[in-house]
């Protein structure tokens, strides 16, 4: 069905002025709104009125990462910037485009089961409302009018056109009437006027150094402004400025109706509705708080939001606090209080009955006078714009009309509950929808009909200095040391309805500490993250277990899984001997050894060393199967040193651990195994005898492998899993090991994450030091009693976190909620629900292990697609 008048949608065309005329003469150009006229070089347009104009994309501090006191020092730093660009006629625009976010293809996986995972996480994306926020500043300088632009255009005439005192007043006195009499400047004002615009950039840039500016220029320019003039073209990087730019970027229609706006351009249609502040001071909240307009961040919806703000200087701003003033003193008397006053003119003792707080307020402009003229406060023209829009659509169906006019309205619905809830009270624009539209516009500020005068001070707190962080759609560093592409390892939906790109890395360094409570998603998040580490091209994954947490999801994937309690035929093992083959680990195998003898009480001497040296080279020259602890003990002499190792070797109860015959990490090097290592470390931490010895081996040999292959030309990054570290950390030894490796292994894309139940166990470690500074980026589960318990929150202060990120782990949704934080003070929460087809890869409970431990034993081709299968078919009964 396709529209016609009578289905409800009259639309009208043109700016306000011209609507009527529109409808008889025909549409008028979109050309008319736009106020850019020329580029004057890649960086610098030049509008219709004159001013000269710059534009940014720019970032923030993070909204979720900035404590009460540096939240406070940001607006500030921010009023004096307003206060710096007083001197000089500055209008500002904070445009914010909240678009909806393309979805991300998901990697390609080594095998099936980490394939399922890769591929929920990118439907899951899909299937959420995921927008990302890009900010941009427009700062443009206006051409001086009246006497100022005499003046100006005068001495630049005699100091640069060198030109005599006459004809540097007949010059001048061109630009006398106003600034559209005619355009402000010849050619070589023009140079001037740029020069002096860029120099008020770089002060002004260096009073305000919390934004990360990023200068638009060329093509990316023309692809911002593009975007701006047609809000239902497809959003391009890069467009050409050629010719006049009102004319060039005028693609689209814009067409005001009733109360929305119409946009077209390139055969998509858009519904905008657009919410306005009026510029009475009832409509502004009393204090505005400087988060007030987080909210707006969150909407779930696309939106444009503008803050348009034009600086006045002090003469300005001192004739309007005059007129604040007199109104006020004009109004303390009402018509009867006026009639009183005439009829009791002769009497000098009367004294008229005043409305106090119109006295007050009239008396309070003096000192708001005294702030401006010393340079303490300024003043400009605000108003405050949110254009909601609906979704692209193409035809003319008034079902498609329909859903996108609710869509828009729904959304403007959600815009006005924000705008509520920090105090102010909003309206849908109707007649001056097209006005208040104008708003986002870069540079367009003549038919914005509302203006409310605000000093910086308050501007400081609303316009959106904090920006909501989304992370990297690629690992960079990862990307420029493996030279090929390297994706975020997931997009993860967030409070703001903006994903967050998780690529577990913090600059080159992709260690972890992770720390949660028993039973409230540690395991999970922890599986979760080097499965999806396996989308790195080459890379390796070794997770020290514990109570057999991830032998699921790495028996799942191809891996194996070593239990070194494991008495059947088929156990896979270590055996450090294997490494004497190659002469460059002789010292280690050595120095290993030794150790042994140590944990049983006994240092070897320098005799002990030198006989052991000779046991090894004699013990090389046997056959390759021979190659075991204990025909290196059958050599060495009887005696203390044969005793301490005794009990690792032959018959003896602990020689299970390393006199054997094969080794897994041989079997990994040689291929015959995948490079996904489990080995269940949980009854070992009860053996720090054995524990030592066999985590320094095994770390041993997963360095040797990074650099072997490294050395071979082949870079990829290594996930190594630590979990329940302080079990590991209360060996000294050990944790000096592991103090060593962490700066050592980060150098070789090695990423080690260590998970705790609490974070002072992390604190309270004797190597702390070290984990606090190689160790940045942290994942944090909610803390219930983060709130209440002093010791928690010193240790989460210590850890980096303020007072206001400690009250949110608190408040979290236990296996929901998780804290993504690095050392610099960065959080954000992301909320990851895990779908019944990952959770079947990744679970580990205990009903889990032995349904799985039954379908490994039936024998079957395909008994890992039958366990998946029954796990799914009862995840959805």
């Amino acid at each position: 069905m396709l529209l016609t008048e009578k289905d409800g949608y009259l639309l009208d065309a043109g700016t306000l002025g011209e609507i009527e005329s529109a409808r008889t003469q025909g549409l008028a150009s979109t050309a008319e709104l736009l106020p850019w006229m020329f580029r004057y070089n890649e960086q610098v347009v030049v509008n219709k009125d004159s001013a000269l104009m710059a534009c940014f994309e720019y970032t923030g501090p993070d909204t979720d990462s900035q404590s009460s006191a540096q939240l406070l020092g940001l607006m500030h730093q921010a009023e004096h910037a307003f206060q710096v660009a007083s001197r000089n006629p500055l209008t500002f625009w904070f445009i914010t485009h909240r678009r909806r976010s393309d979805p991300y293809a998901p990697a390609s996986m080594p095998d099936p089961y980490s394939q399922i995972v890769e591929d929920e996480r990118s439907n899951a994306f899909k299937t959420k409302s995921n927008y990302i926020n890009r900010h941009y500043l427009a700062i443009a300088l206006s051409a001086s009018a009246g006497l100022d632009r005499v003046a100006g255009r005068f001495f630049h005439a005699m100091a640069h056109e060198k030109v005599g005192p006459f004809r540097a007043v007949m010059h001048a006195l061109r630009g006398i009437w106003s600034d559209q009499a005619d355009f402000a400047y010849t050619s070589v004002e023009l140079a001037a006027a740029v020069k002096d615009f860029e120099e008020q950039l770089t002060r002004w840039r260096a009073s305000l150094p919390a934004l990360t500016l990023t200068r638009l220029a060329g093509e990316e320019l023309g692809g911002f402004l593009a975007s701006c003039a047609a809000p239902a073209a497809p959003r391009r990087a890069s467009v050409a400025m050629v010719d006049f730019l009102d004319e060039s970027m005028s693609h689209g229609e814009v067409i005001p109706a009733e109360d929305y706006i119409l946009f077209k351009a390139e055969g998509r249609k858009r519904i905008g509705v657009v919410t306005a502040i009026p510029a009475a001071h009832q409509f502004y909240p009393a204090r505005l708080r400087p988060h007030a307009l987080d909210d707006l961040l969150k909407v779930p919806g696309e939106l444009t939001i503008s803050h348009v703000y034009r600086i006045q200087d002090a003469d300005a701003s001192a004739r309007m606090i005059d007129q604040m003033g007199s109104y006020h003193r004009t109004n303390a008397l009402d018509l009867r209080a006026l009639a009183a006053v005439a009829a009791n003119s002769g009497d000098p003792n009367y004294a008229p009955r005043e409305d106090k707080g119109r006295v007050e307020a009239a008396d309070e402009t003096e000192d708001l006078k005294k702030g401006v003229s010393r340079g303490k406060t300024s003043y400009g023209q605000y108003t405050l714009s949110v254009t909601s829009l609906s979704a692209p659509f193409h035809s003319d169906q008034v079902e498609e009309w329909d859903a996108a006019m609710e869509q828009a309205r729904t959304t403007a619905g959600k815009v006005g509950d924000a705008l509520i809830g920090a105090k102010f009270l909003p309206l849908v624009e109707t007649l001056g929808a097209l006005s208040s539209w104008t708003a986002s516009i870069p540079g367009a500020w003549r038919d914005i009909a509302r203006w409310a005068p605000l000093r910086a001070a308050v501007v400081a707190r609303a316009v959106p200095l904090r920006t909501v962080a989304q992370g990297s759609k690629e690992n960079r560093h990862l990307a420029a040391t493996m030279k090929q592409p390297s994706p975020a390892l997931a997009g993860l939906p967030t409070d703001y309805g903006t994903p967050y790109f998780w690529t577990g890395f913090y600059h080159d360094i992709g260690h972890t500490l992770v720390s949660g409570e028993t039973g409230l998603g540690k395991t999970t998040i922890v599986n979760l993250g080097w499965t999806l580490f396996r989308k790195y091209l080459g890379s390796d994954v070794f997770v020290f277990d514990r109570t057999f947490s991830s032998r699921i999801p790495i028996m799942m994937q191809g891996g194996v899984y070593c239990d070194p309690e494991d008495s059947s035929e088929g156990r896979l093992t270590v055996n450090p001997l294997s490494l004497i083959g190659d002469v460059r680990h002789l010292k280690f195998v050595k120095d290993w050894i030794c150790m042994l003898a140590e944990r049983r009480g006994y240092v070897a001497t320098s005799a002990d060393r030198e006989e052991l040296e000779k046991a090894i080279l004699a013990t090389r020259q046997l056959k390759r199967k021979d190659w075991r602890l204990h025909a290196v003990h059958v050599q060495l002499s009887v005696g203390s040193f044969q005793n301490a190792l005794s009990e690792w070797v032959g018959e003896a109860l602990n020689a299970r651990w390393f006199d054997n015959a094969l080794d897994i990490f041989d079997e990994i090097a040689a291929g015959r195994a995948a490079a996904v290592l489990g080995i269940e470390m949980g009854k070992l931490l009860a053996q720090p005898d054995v524990l030592i010895p066999y985590l320094i081996y095994c770390f041993y040999r997963i360095q040797d492998r990074i650099e072997s292959r490294r050395n071979s030309g082949l870079i990829a990054p290594t996930f190594i899993g630590l979990p329940e570290v302080w079990g590991f950390l209360e060996e000294p030894v050990f944790a000096r090991k592991l103090a060593e490796w962490i700066d050592t292994l980060r150098k070789l894309l090695g990423c080690v994450w260590m998970d705790a139940q609490s974070p002072e166990r992390y604190i309270n470690s004797p190597i702390y030091a070290s984990i606090r500074d190689n160790v940045p980026n942290r994942i944090i589960l909610p803390y219930p009693a983060a709130k209440t318990s002093p010791s928690l929150r010193k240790a989460f202060t210590e850890l980096g976190l303020n007072p206001q990120q400690i009250d949110q782990l608190a408040e979290g949704t236990p296996k929901q909620d998780y804290f993504l934080t690095q050392k610099d003070g960065f959080m954000r929460k992301v909320a990851l629900r895990l779908d019944p087809r990952s959770l079947a890869v990744l679970r580990s409970e205990l009903d889990a292990q032995a349904l799985f431990d039954h379908h490994r034993a039936s024998g079957r081709q395909d008994w890992r697609e039958a366990y998946f299968e029954e796990v799914v078919r009862g995840s959805n009964p």
